[in-house]
């Protein structure tokens, strides 16, 4: 019981420290308020799920901005919105 209370708090402490940058990093990719904070459940529930693994002790910030940006581009392509920026690089 002692470690999935550490792991709790754990978890606490990362979402405090950044859950704004994981949701302005969502937002800037989705222009989309709602959409952005879907992304940022799904990557923290990423997050919960990844706790105790290398590469999330390693540089947890950096996981997770690599996590929301997969989650918010892959929305992109589900809702067909990723023609814009694909067609933007032409």
């Amino acid at each position: 019981m002692e470690n999935r209370t550490a792991q709790q708090n754990q978890f606490a402490m990362l979402y405090d420290k950044y859950y704004k940058a994981v949701y302005h990093t969502a937002l800037g990719i989705l222009h989309d308020a709602a959409e952005a904070e879907d992304c940022m459940q799904e990557a923290f529930a990423a997050l919960w799920k990844g706790l105790g693994q290398d590469a999330v002790y390693a540089n947890p910030g950096a996981w997770l901005m690599q996590v929301v940006r997969n989650i918010s581009l892959n929305s992109l392509r589900k809702y067909g919105r990723m023609v814009e920026w694909e067609n933007m690089e032409d």
